[in-house]
Parts: structure tokens; C-alpha cells; sequence
């Protein structure tokens, strides 16, 4: 971890809950009739929002490159994988903010397909870091933004957001299950 003052750090945790929160607006939105044109925006966003928060939850920083990231083990959360399908893991590395053949391929709807169920371990992950959050370290965070003129977001706030989307997600699966998918 790079050598960081606690201002910083609240700047980062806020930043990480800001990628949070980005995930959850995304999937909520998708939930409406909309435009396709906003439809590929809103998969797209979320998608680099799922990017983020993987190199958070999973990276160690070791490398030089990676010396300024944050990561949720500079919180002391620990840097683990989350158990996302390996398929999506590789369609999000060659697909997402990026131009591949492998992207190209995929002509019909349903190969464009990206089941939301799939970033339930996400939801999941993110929900127990927050969960892992002290009420002094909420406290200076409301206290940090308020400071700077920043929009208020806390993990108390947060949580209800992840929580609707872990049950969307949960309800996707039991649809699943129930249809022998």
C-alpha cells in the first residue's frame, strides 16, 4: 500500500463505495423499458463498474503498476477471488472497454446475454466489506465528504442498495433453478 495519509484512505473508501453504488444503480436502471441505446450503456458501465470492484476485492498490489490502487485489503478486508463464472471473467477481460474478435463474435441477442445472477458473489462480497466497516470509520467518512462538498454516501446508505439487488439476483436464480436452466 502506498504510504497514505487518512484522508486519502477516506477518499479511497469513498471512491470504492462510489463503484459500489455506480453497480447497483446500473442493475436497477436495467430493471426498466428502455431505449437499446441506453440499455448497451447502462451494460456497459455496469460491467466496468463489476472491473473495478474485481481489481479491488481481489488484487494485492504488488506489482509496480498496481502501487497506487486501491484495494480493499488497505481496509483490512482481505484480498480474495470472488466467485464470478470463469466464462464471464473472460468475456469482462476481452470484451469490455475493449475491441476483440472474440467481441465481435457475438452476433445474436443471446450471445450478448449477461445474466444478472451471475455477479450475485459480487453483491455478496461487497455486502460483507461493508458489513466489515466500523461506525468511527462511517462517521469520518460522512465527515470527510460533507468537508469537501461531496454528495453523502455511506455504507449505511449503501447496504439497502446492495441488499435489493442481492434478492433481484437471488429471485434470478430460484427462476433458474425452477426452470431447470
Amino acid at each position: 500500500m502506498p504510504s497514505t495519509n487518512s484522508e486519502e484512505k477516506l477518499a479511497g473508501l469513498g471512491a470504492a463505495l462510489y463503484e459500489m453504488q455506480q453497480f447497483c444503480n446500473c442493475v436497477k436502471w436495467l430493471t426498466q423499458p428502455l431505449d437499446q441505446t441506453i440499455v448497451n450503456a447502462l451494460i456497459e458501465s455496469m460491467l466496468i463498474h463489476v472491473r473495478v470492484l474485481l481489481d479491488f476485492f481481489e488484487k494485492r498490489g504488488v506489482r509496480k503498476d498496481e502501487f497506487d490502487d486501491v484495494l480493499s485489503l488497505h481496509f483490512g478486508f482481505p484480498a480474495e477471488p470472488v466467485d464470478l463464472r470463469p466464462d464471464y471473467r473472460l468475456r469482462i477481460n476481452k470484451e469490455v472497454a475493449r475491441l476483440s474478435y472474440a467481441r465481435a463474435k457475438r452476433l445474436t441477442q443471446k450471445d450478448k446475454l449477461w445474466e444478472r445472477a451471475a455477479f450475485l458473489p459480487l453483491v455478496i462480497r461487497c455486502i460483507a466489506f461493508i458489513d466489515s466497516r466500523s461506525e468511527q470509520e462511517v462517521r469520518e467518512l460522512e465527515r470527510f465528504r460533507a468537508q469537501h462538498g461531496m454528495v453523502p454516501l455511506s455504507p449505511v446508505q449503501l447496504k439497502p442498495l446492495l441488499s435489493d439487488v442481492r434478492t433481484m439476483f437471488e429471485n434470478d436464480l430460484a427462476q433458474q433453478l425452477a426452470a431447470g436452466a
